[in-house]
Order: C-alpha cells, then sequence, then structure tokens
C-alpha cells in the first residue's frame, strides 16, 4: 500500500491542528457539530456497511428530535465510504478532518482499516469509537490513544470459543485465519486459552484472498487426518469463498465441524448458494443483542423507514453490527451533552477522550462502559446455523467463563451428539494388574509392589510416546513429498494453460515456509524442532528464495525461454557467493557449498587510508555511544562522512574481510562527503555522519554485528552514508509540486532515494570502480542490496515496513521475542527486515540522541524547512505545515513525530533487539517538546543560524544575508522570498581527482536554497 499519506499528509494534519483547536475554542454551547460515519459501502463488507450506515442516519434523526439530548445544537452526520481499504480509510479520514466542527468519528468496521484511519484521528486529537472492529492489537493506547469500541476485542473471543470447543469435549483442533490484523489477533488468543485448558493445536493454516489461497489452505487441513474441529478467523468475505472451494473438494460433507467468529457468522454466508444442508452444525460467537425496551424501540424504528432512503431498513431484520454502530453514535452525544452541561470544553478532543473513558450509558445492546483499553466488555450469544433463514442463539457465554445452553447444539446430520469426540481413556492394562497380582501373591511388599506398577506404566507411556514422535516424523515426511509433488503439479498446470499472465513465481516457497513455521510453532519436541529449524534453514540457504524455471520442461523450444529468465528474472535477486560469508568462529555454511577460508588480512584502513588525527580521538572514542556528537566533530573535521565511516569500519575490520581497497573506498567516501551539499543546514555530510554512526551503535548494542555477514554489514553501512547525497534541500513533496526535473526524472517515484542512488552509484562503479575485485555475483548481490535499503528507506515505505515487521513477531509471546534474533542469521527474509528497519532507524535517530544532541538537530530541520516555507512563498503554492519559522512549529512537529513515527518503529525493533537507552531518550525528547516554552528556543536557533551563516558565506560568498533575510521574510504572501542558489560543489572546493558525473547531474546545481527534511 502506498503510505505516503500516513506520514505526508499526517504530519499535514498535525499542522492544521491548531487551526481547529483555535477555531473550536471555549466553552459555550456550540449551535452545531460534526460527527463522521465511516461504513463500508462498496467492497467485500458492503451488504452489512449499508445497513450499519442507515443505522447511524436513523440515529442522527434521532438525536436532533429528542429535546432532552443536546437541546441547544444540532448534530450534522456524515457519511464516508471507506471500500472496506485501508487506503479508502485514510482517504474518508482525511477528507473528514477538512470539516473545523468535526468532533468524533464513527468506525470503521474491519479493524485494518481502523488502525489506519487512527493514524489520523490520533494526530488531530478526534476520539474515534468503532462499532465492529475487533483486533487486540487496537487495545494499545500507546499506538491508538483515540481509539475506542462498542464490542469486545478478539482477545476476548477467541479465548471464550477455545473454552466452548473445551466445554464440549473436543480436545484437538486446526486454526485457519486471514493472514491480517483480524485474522492474526483472533488465532492468538484462541491458541494461547487452547493451551491453557488442554485443546491442542495441530495446525495453524493462514490464507489470504484468492481462489489458490484457500484451496492451497484446505489442501493443508486435509493431511491432519485426526483433526476434525476447524477455528476459523476471518470476515465473512473470505468465509464464502471458503466454503465455496470447501464445498467443490466435497470437504462440507461432515468431515469438519466449523467453529467461528463474528466476523464470518453472518446471514451472508446463508445467501451466496451454498446447499443449507452443508452447513448445519456450523457454530460459534456473536456479540449478545439483549431483548428489551431499548432494542424493541430501535426496531421499531428500523421497521418504519423507507427501504429507498435507509438500505436494508423498513423490516425488523438488521444486521448484527448495525445497532452497535448507532450504540457508538449515542455514545458520543451523551457525553458532549454531559460535558456541555458540566462547563466542560465538549470541542476539545483529548477532554473528550477522557469523558468519554468514564461514561457508561445503557443501550440497544446493552450497558456500554469501557475498560482502561477504551474497550467495551460485551456479553456473547452462541450461535448455531441449523437450517432456514439464518442463525439461531442457542446459548450465552457468560462473563464468569462458562457456557450456559438454552437448547442442545445442532450439528451436521440433524444430530445433537457433538461428533469426533475423543475415545475415553484406555483402562489400566490386564499385564499390569496381572503383574501385580503376581507380585501381591509372591509376597512382595506394597512399596515394591508400587514401584514396580509405576516402572511399569512409566515404560508403556514412554513407548507410546516414541511410537507417536515417530509417526509424527512419517506424517511430515509424507506431507512434505505430497506437498513438493503439488508443487511441481501446479507448476505443470500453470504452463499447461498457455496463460500469457506470468505465473507468481514465489508463492509456492511463502506457502512451504508458512506450513514448515506453522507446524514448528505447534510442537512441544525439541527434537521436532530441531528437524524443522534444519528444514527451515535448508530451504533460506538455497535457490527455493529465488523464482524457479522448473516449469519449463526441458527441449521443445524451451531452452531460450529458460535462458531468458535465468538471465532476466532469477539474476535480480542474487545468491552471495562464499566469499562474503560470515567469518570468525563458529562460521555459518549456506546451500550445498562450504564457507570460504576469510583469512583476515592486515587491516590497512588506519595505516594508509586514514591516519586519525589526535585530536579528533576523544569523538571518535564515542562511535559506539548515543553521546557521539557530531557538531563537535565538524567542529574539527571537513571530511566527517568519511573519518565516521572508516573509523566504523576499522573497529570492525571490515574492510580487510570484504577484501576491499581501503585507499578505494577513503576515495569514494571523500567523493560522497563532498557531494553531500554543506550549504543545507542539516541534509548535509553531518547529518550523514550521524546515520552511519547509529547503524554502528545499534549493531554494536544490538549483537547484529555477530549476526550478519560482512556483506549485509557494508550494505547497511554504505546505505546510510549515500542517504543525504546531493540532497537538494527540499522534501519530495515540493520536488512533485514543482514539477521539478528530478521529480518529472523518477516519475514522482521514490524521488529523494532514487537521486541518492543514481549519484552515488555512479561514483562508486563508472568513477571508482569500487567492487571491481570481487566476484561478479558478489558486486551484483552488493549493489542489489544497497538498492533495496535505499529505496525502502522513502518514508513511502515506512508503514508497511514496520508493519510487517511487527505483524512478524506479534505472533509470538512478548517474553519469547528477544529469540527472534537468532533468526537473522538463518531467515534470508527476516534478516532484510531487520536491516531495513535499521536504516530506517538511522533516517529517524534524531530524537533518540540525548536532548542537548537532539534539540540541535531539530533546530537545524527547522532552518531548512523555513527556507522552503520561503521558496513555497515565492513560487505562489501553500506553506506547508512546520515550515513558517514559529518557535512553536519546530515543538509541535518534533512531539507529533516522535509520538505517532519514531517511538513506535523503535518501540516494535526493541521487542526483539534491546535498546534501553535509545526508548528512554525517545521518552524524554518527547517529554521535553511538549513542555518546553517556545520562545526559550530562539537563543539556540539564532545561534546555530549565525553558525550555518557563516558556512554558507564560506561557501558562496554573499548567500548569509539571503539566508538571514529568508528566515525573517513573511510567508503570508507569495514572492517575498529570497532565493538562494546552492550549487554543486566547485572543483576548488572537491579533490582535483574527483570526478563530475554526467547524468543525472546533481540537484543542486539548480534548485534554490535548502529545504526541510524528507517526508
Amino acid at each position: 500500500m502506498q503510505v505516503l499519506w500516513v506520514v505526508c499528509v499526517v504530519w499535514v494534519g498535525l499542522g492544521l491542528m491548531g487551526g481547529v483547536a483555535g477555531i473550536l475554542t471555549g466553552f459555550g454551547t456550540p449551535e452545531n457539530i460534526t460527527i463522521a460515519g465511516l461504513f463500508p459501502l462498496t467492497g467485500g463488507l458492503a451488504a452489512g456497511g449499508v445497513e450499519r450506515e442507515a443505522a447511524f442516519r436513523m440515529g442522527i434523526q434521532h438525536i436532533n428530535a429528542d429535546r432532552n439530548l443536546l437541546p441547544d445544537t444540532k448534530i450534522i452526520g456524515v457519511s464516508f465510504d471507506t471500500q472496506t481499504t485501508p487506503s479508502g480509510g485514510m482517504v474518508s479520514a482525511l477528507e473528514a478532518t477538512k470539516d473545523p466542527s468535526l468532533v468524533a468519528i464513527v468506525g470503521a468496521a474491519s479493524s485494518s482499516v481502523s488502525r489506519a484511519v487512527q493514524q489520523v484521528a490520533s494526530i488531530f486529537e478526534i476520539p474515534q469509537i468503532s462499532y465492529s472492529s475487533t483486533a487486540s492489537p487496537l487495545s494499545n493506547k500507546i499506538l491508538y490513544p483515540y481509539f475506542f469500541r462498542v464490542v469486545a476485542p478478539d482477545s476476548l473471543q477467541g479465548s471464550a470459543l477455545a473454552s466452548i470447543v473445551h466445554s464440549i469435549g473436543w480436545r484437538k483442533a486446526a486454526t485457519m485465519y486471514s493472514n491480517d490484523d483480524y485474522g492474526l489477533s483472533g488465532v492468538t488468543a484462541f491458541a494461547q486459552r487452547a493451551s491453557d485448558v488442554g485443546v491442542s493445536i495441530e495446525a495453524n493454516i493462514p490464507f489470504a484472498p484468492g481462489a489458490i489461497e484457500y484451496g492451497v489452505a484446505l489442501d493443508q487441513l486435509v493431511k491432519h487426518h485426526g483433526v476434525h474441529v476447524v477455528f476459523l478467523n476471518c470476515l465473512v468475505s473470505d468465509a464464502v469463498e471458503l466454503f465455496k472451494e470447501a464445498d467443490r473438494r466435497g470437504l462440507l460433507d461432515g468431515q469438519y465441524v466449523w467453529v467461528g467468529t463474528d466476523g464470518w457468522l453472518q446471514d451472508e454466508l446463508l445467501n451466496v448458494g451454498l446447499p443449507s444442508s452443508k452447513l448445519i452444525g456450523v457454530l460459534g460467537l456473536r456479540p449478545a443483542l439483549p431483548s428489551g425496551v431499548r432494542l424493541e424501540a430501535f426496531l421499531d424504528s428500523w421497521e418504519q423507514l423507507n427501504a429507498t432512503e435507509f438500505a436494508g431498513a423498513g423490516d425488523r431484520t438488521v444486521n448484527v453490527f448495525a445497532p452497535y454502530a448507532y450504540d457508538a453514535l449515542y455514545q458520543v452525544a451523551r457525553t458532549i451533552d454531559a460535558m456541555i452541561r458540566g462547563k466542560a470544553n465538549a470541542l476539545d478532543g483529548s477532554e473528550l477522550r477522557a469523558w468519554l473513558s468514564n461514561s457508561s450509558y445503557e443501550g440497544t445492546t446493552g450497558l456500554i462502559s469501557f475498560d482502561e483499553n477504551f474497550d467495551c466488555i460485551a456479553a456473547y450469544s452462541l450461535v448455531n446455523y441449523r437450517g432456514g433463514a439464518g442463525f439461531e442463539i442457542v446459548g450465552r457465554w457468560l462473563a464468569e467463563q462458562r457456557l450456559e445452553l438454552d437448547r442442545p447444539i445442532l450439528y451436521y446430520g440433524n444430530t445433537t451428539s457433538p461428533p469426533y469426540l475423543p475415545s475415553p481413556m484406555a483402562s489400566p492394562s490386564t499385564s499390569s494388574i496381572s503383574a501385580g497380582l503376581i507380585g501381591v501373591i509372591a509376597g512382595m511388599s506394597a512399596c515394591v509392589c508400587l514401584g514396580f506398577g509405576i516402572l511399569v506404566v512409566h515404560n508403556l507411556r514412554r513407548r507410546k510416546h516414541v511410537a507417536a514422535l515417530q509417526r509424527e516424523n512419517q506424517q511430515l515426511d509424507r506431507e512434505a513429498r505430497a506437498l513438493n509433488s503439488r508443487l511441481n503439479e501446479l507448476a505443470k498446470e500453470t504452463h499447461a494453460s498457455g496463460s500469457s499472465t506470468p505465473p507468481t513465481m514465489d508463492l509456492p516457497i511463502n506457502q512451504v515456509m508458512s506450513l514448515l513455521t506453522s507446524i514448528r510453532a505447534s510442537t512441544q519436541d525439541s527434537d521436532m524442532m530441531a528437524k524443522l529449524d534444519k528444514a527451515i534453514e535448508s530451504i533460506q540457504s538455497n535457490m527455493l528464495f529465488q523464482p524457479s524455471t522448473a516449469m519449463f520442461p526441458d527441449g521443445e523450444g524451451n531452452d531460450d525461454v529458460k535462458n531468458f529468465v535465468q538471465g532476466t528474472i532469477l539474476t535480480n535477486v542474487p545468491t552471495p557467493s562464499n566469499s562474503l560469508q560470515r567469518s570468525g568462529a563458529g562460521l555459518q555454511t549456506y546451500g550445498n557449498g562450504s564457507a570460504a577460508s576469510l583469512t583476515p588480512t592486515p587491516n590497512l584502513a588506519v595505516t594508509v587510508a586514514m591516519p586519525i588525527p589526535a585530536e579528533l580521538g576523544d569523538v571518535l572514542g564515542k562511535l559506539r555511544t548515543l553521546a557521539f556528537d557530531a557538531e563537535a566533530l565538524v567542529a574539527k573535521d571537513t571530511t566527517p562522512l568519511q573519518t565516521v565511516f572508516m573509523a566504523v569500519c576499522t573497529q570492525n575490520a571490515l574492510l580487510s574481510q570484504l577484501r576491499l581497497d581501503p585507499v578505494i573506498v577513503r576515495d569514494v567516501m571523500l567523493a560522497l562527503d563532498r557531494y553531500t551539499p554543506r550549504l543545507n543546514a542539516y541534509h548535509n555530510a553531518q547529518r550523514a555522519a550521524n546515520m552511519v554512526q547509529f547503524v554502528h551503535y545499534v549493531l554494536s548494542v544490538t549483537d547484529l554485528y555477530s549476526l550478519l555477514s560482512p556483506r549485509d554489514t557494508f550494505a547497511v553501512l554504505f546505505a546510510a552514508a549515500i542517504k543525504n547525497v546531493d540532497h537538494p534541500g527540499f522534501n519530495a513533496s515540493f520536488l512533485v509540486r514543482t514539477r521539478h526535473k528530478l521529480a518529472l526524472l523518477y516519475s514522482n517515484q521514490a524521488v529523494l532515494e532514487m537521486h541518492h542512488l543514481a549519484v552515488s552509484m555512479q561514483l562508486v562503479f563508472e568513477r571508482f570502480k569500487l567492487f571491481d575485485q570481487l566476484l561478479e555475483e558478489d558486486i551484483t548481490a552488493l549493489h542489489h542490496t544497497i538498492v533495496d535499503l535505499v529505496l525502502a528507506s522513502d518514508m513511502q515505505k515506512h508503514v508497511e515496513v514496520t508493519s510487517r515487521f511487527s505483524l512478524l513477531i506479534d505472533p509470538t509471546e512478548p517474553s519469547k521475542r528477544t529469540a527472534w534474533k537468532a533468526a537473522v542469521a538463518t531467515d534470508n527474509g527476516f534478516r532484510n527486515l531487520v536491516l531495513k528497519m535499521v536504516l530506517k532507524l538511522a533516517d529517524l535517530s534524531d530524537a533518540a540522541r540525548p536532548t542537548k544532541i537532539a534539540r540541535g538537530l531539530a533546530l537545524r530541520s527547522m532552518i531548512e524547512s523555513s527556507l522552503q516555507g520561503v521558496q513555497e512563498a515565492a513560487a505562489g503554492i501553500e506553506v506547508s505545515p512546520f515550515m513558517d519559522g514559529a518557535m512553536s512549529s519546530v515543538a509541535k512537529s518534533q512531539e507529533g513525530i516522535i509520538r505517532f513515527v519514531t517511538l513506535p518503529m523503535f518501540s516494535a525493533f526493541a521487542e526483539v533487539f534491546t535498546l534501553t537507552e535509545v526508548l528512554q531518550n525517545l521518552s524524554d525528547n518527547m517529554l521535553f517538546w511538549q513542555r518546553v516554552v517556545p520562545s526559550t528556543l530562539q537563543p539556540f536557533y539564532d545561534a546555530l543560524l549565525a553558525s550555518h551563516a557563516a558556512t554558507a558565506e564560506s561557501i558562496q560568498p554573499g548567500s548569509s544575508a539571503a539566508l538571514v533575510s529568508a528566515q525573517k521574510s513573511p510567508l503570508s504572501s507569495p514572492g517575498t522570498g529570497a532565493a538562494i542558489t546552492a550549487p554543486r560543489p566547485s572543483q576548488s572546493e572537491a579533490s582535483p581527482s574527483l570526478p563530475t558525473p554526467a547524468t543525472p547531474a546533481p540537484a543542486s546545481a539548480s534548485i534554490a536554497s535548502a529545504g526541510g527534511a524528507e517526508p
């Protein structure tokens, strides 16, 4: 998903927040307030979404007609279509926030959409109250501080269903779930409770939308012959297609008991043409709608509505979540009414959140109040499909965690006896009894008899356990062979189909890895774990991570096709040669080859390439700490990037392990140093040095140096070094809005990252030939990794990369997540994700440093930001938020960035890799920006500005006056800004031996002034 909105536009929202607050100040009674409703009116959940939206509009009418509720205030309800997608939810939320009278958001339906909406709502401090989002992660008030819900979280529902499975008498189950927030959170709660009550999870089977995925998931299920109870956790759109596929395969004929959640136990499942007799026996939980006066009044009103105007209305049947949407709206209205009567500022979002958290009202769905996570603890009805038009309530799950049935559950075949219950435990063996009797008859003492009996039973159980493990091993072998055979068949079918659409060649390996990982998660046997770990490692270390050409049969004119694929596709994901693997004790081998013996050569980085001046010793001695101060280094050294990079390589003997010429590395770093514009107050060589140092710090304190190969280590350090090369001093948004040549050259896609790579790679490959002494496959691998890391650092990828990391470790028990660290050495995909995270941490590391250093970096960024604001005004375009030169802007922006972008990312990473000092600094700095009096920042800002003006004057005479003038220019009207030319480094400034890249030319050659941080 493209997530530029999540970061760039959300920051716009943060800038507008002050304006919104200004409009909504005061404690009087507002004449009008707006409540936005977010509903899936199109997409997979549209059938229920239109009814929830109709209930929302009915609620608006009822509230405005009630003279005892908000008598002097009119509620304006505005509905938005989220299209059942996170991006649709994000756009809807952004549209809603354009209304200055917006006080709350009702919605969204699905959890993934609600998480996206929170990215906006929490920035604007607008309470969001959902009627059906149940994913457990939304209970995290650090990440989702303004999220409420009038339904219970999945953690409660999944746990209850596991207890129900146990209470019925089943002791084995499989889980099938959609591979998203909703599916994962529910199945995690189910599995945890199942383990507590003694229900064995025999298989965990995730799936993504798509006919092939449903088929593969069902194939995995049928291989577990002893499992007949399936916990299914997904949305109804997935359940419909999964059941259709199961019916085609003959799997709805009583082989399984399907247990589910409210996400799919909806009447839509019964209206898609599936034989009703095959669905009899489906059971699960739905939020309980208590019978009573309020619900009857709701249904009376619903029945009287015009079905043309209110979709789904006109009778007494209603989507189960429609009353919850109605109650969510009423909860907000009643709370605002109480605030107005209590003389509180009902239009202050943070104050409304506090009142909502303590609110308690009786609604159509029962008593609605919130716990400390703003979750509503709701009751559940046990529903069962028994034939007919809909699911029927047969009992309830009580708060004291027990099942209460009103009538028997009806299972497939119209029986009320639960199928597939385990056989009664076998009675003690006759031989054991006989042995005891013989012992007694023989006159053995009771003590000896008892000991002998225990020994016999123990041996019998041990043999049974060994036999069971052997059968499990045999079954796993059969499943692996069957899966491999099935994958080959799929490949042949794809080829035979003659389709012009290229096959998705990475899909099979993802399925294999998912299966093996699920099996490993479900076993407790150490031997089995070791074997599965070996299998997973074997898969990760060979060609299975590349697209396969096995689908092309030999001969028949296919050799040319195969060669083309090998030459154009397979080479895009290179396999590193042995010469670049981890060195030292315990050297790990990959694939079928053995690791090359890397005898360390003398490290020439210090003695030849970079003699470190004595005066830099104190500064460079802090490279492995957060006390490192690049500002102090720049005061003594004019090539900070080269100095830091070479010092880091020296500390880790990195160049000798890679057999890179230290002299060439030094010259490359000098060139990069010179092509990182010093006229930029922030995106300059000092920041580049900071990024390299922070990567070095993270790799050191987390022990990642010992887990990464020299190639990967060099790649992430080099990626950090080039992240500021030839930076124009403007953010990407400015370049795109002004149709700058760089934006046009790179088609508005990752403009800055693409330019950093283009300039840097020209220097590496064309001028210095840095990697020429390496094998071709190693050169390709290094190049691929560097490009991959830099492109992933584009802030459009921020949420995607961070979410992938979080979702990967979420299923693991928090206390055991540090065990993921070992996967860096064995799991290619996880290692690549960790490298991306490390570079992103460095890119956002300013606030991770001590407050004194962090404050200076923030003010440097503000110098560039205010200069961009001047240029935007001069260009006649709207001035970007926080680029107005006001001291209050830097405080707001820094607090917002730390709270909603930096801290969540560092916290996720720290779940696996301990970063105690970093997290403390982030907390301290967020508190600093919350409490700082803006005027107290001015002296520090003026000192930095004067220092930078002096630097600018030394590079470009006359620029310092323009710089200071630009800082004082009003931004209220276009044409007032002074343009400051920031030229490419001249040959007199740079080393005479440095190249001048041909194309693309450095951006600084034609871009005026310096600007803000990358979005």
